[in-house]
Order: structure tokens, then C-alpha cells, then sequence
């Protein structure tokens, strides 16, 4: 049985943006996704006894995959968590900000920490797929891309902010997300659709991106956990 058979008919335009993930690569907009920067000397201490990873002996440059449960156990939200110089960077799935916000708030204490939303100054651009190293490749020919999943690195660009490539695989196979200064987003997201393109890739919108991230057994929050 043909694995896209059971896709409606959008189906041609699911079906291009679907192999885009599976044979070449495809960018994706992940503005809507949710975002939150701890800061404070007690970040770590703090959020590490409120998720299900370490998050204490993280160290700059790396990340994890966690959950963020209740008292009962029950899964809330899960986490993308990044370790940056000064800041933890939240990543999580769309409409759970004010959730997870208010959630960490009612635990904080007397505790050095801040919880802010970046959304205001930051979005969040992906490119998934066999050859999405090659299109980051001709984007940012200067640094050596992070090779261990949830690892990243901070690129500069001048005076108009900076990016944080982190190494994320969506889909099963190679991917990169970028949390990006909005001032230079619409840029460097026209860079990478046109590196994606000389690829044979192209954009990928929700349903491509919700089959490929179901064959490869990634579950979908307040779907399937």
C-alpha cells in the first residue's frame, strides 16, 4: 500500500513538499512555534527540578529533548531546552506559551530567575531533509555546522542580531533550526529558500511535515502524549 495514499486531495502539492523532507530538503516557518528565555544565576537549578532531563550539567553550546510534567506525572509540554552563554532557550509546540510561562511561575520562589518571551524580537525558521546540510552549507559557508543533535552555535551578524543554528532533526533525518533576529530574518530566510531550491527543494507546509514526522515515530503534542 502506497504510504501516501490516505493523504486527501491536497495531495500533489502534500505529496512534492513531503519528498522535499525525504529526498532533498524543505525550509519551514516555525514562527508560530513557542519561546521562552530563562536567564538569572538559578536557571539551570530551577528548571532542572521541573523537567524529566538534566538540565544542571548542561553545557554552553548543547541542549536537550525534556518534559515538563504536573505533580501528578502528566506530560504538560514537551521541550526543546538549549544551553546558551547566559540563558536557557525554550522551544516547544504552538499555543503553549502562556502555559508553560505560568506554569514555571507558580514553582518560582525566591530563586535569581526571569522568565521572558523572546517572541517580540525572535522567530524561527527550519530546513529538514537528506540534504539540508548542503543548503546550510551555502548559507553559512564560515562555520562548522553542530554535528551531535541539540547542539548549536551562535553566528553574529553585525549590528542587526544574531542567529542560533541548532542541530534538530524533525523528520528522522538531517535538520536545522535557526531562532533568528527578526531584523535580519526576512534575509536570511530568502538565502535559504533559494539554497533549498538549487537543491530541489522547496517550502513545507503542516501536513507534509505532520506525515514525515509520523513515519519517523515523532509524536505531536496533545496528539499523541
Amino acid at each position: 500500500m502506497n504510504k501516501l495514499c490516505w493523504i486527501n486531495d491536497e495531495s500533489e502539492q502534500v505529496k512534492e513538499q513531503y519528498q522535499f523532507l525525504t529526498q532533498t530538503c524543505g525550509q519551514i516557518d516555525f514562527e508560530s512555534r513557542g519561546r521562552l528565555c530563562l536567564t538569572g544565576e538559578d536557571r539551570k537549578a530551577f528548571l532542572h527540578g521541573q523537567v524529566t532531563q538534566d538540565v544542571k550539567n548542561l553545557a554552553a553550546g548543547t541542549g536537550t529533548f525534556s518534559a515538563l510534567a504536573d505533580g501528578k506525572g502528566k506530560i504538560q509540554a514537551d521541550l526543546n531546552i538549549y544551553c546558551l552563554t547566559d540563558e536557557l532557550l525554550l522551544d516547544f509546540d504552538a499555543g503553549l506559551t502562556d502555559m508553560v510561562k505560568q506554569r514555571l511561575e507558580r514553582y518560582l520562589v525566591s530563586e535569581d530567575v526571569d522568565i521572558i518571551d523572546p517572541s517580540e524580537f525572535y522567530t524561527m525558521i527550519s530546513v529538514q531533509g537528506p540534504r539540508a546540510v548542503e543548503a546550510m552549507s551555502k548559507v553559512f559557508p564560515d562555520i562548522s555546522l553542530p554535528a551531535e543533535p541539540w547542539n548549536f552555535v551562535e553566528v553574529s551578524d553585525g549590528d542587526d542580531g544574531g542567529i542560533c543554528v541548532c542541530h534538530r532533526p524533525r523528520c528522522g533525518a538531517a535538520g536545522y533550526d535557526l531562532f533568528i533576529s527578526k531584523s535580519i530574518a526576512p534575509r536570511k530566510s530568502s538565502d535559504l529558500l533559494s539554497a533549498v531550491e538549487t537543491l530541489g527543494g522547496g517550502v513545507v507546509k503542516d501536513p507534509a511535515l505532520r506525515l514525515a514526522t509520523i513515519e519517523a515515530g515523532v509524536p505531536l503534542m496533545g496528539r499523541d502524549m
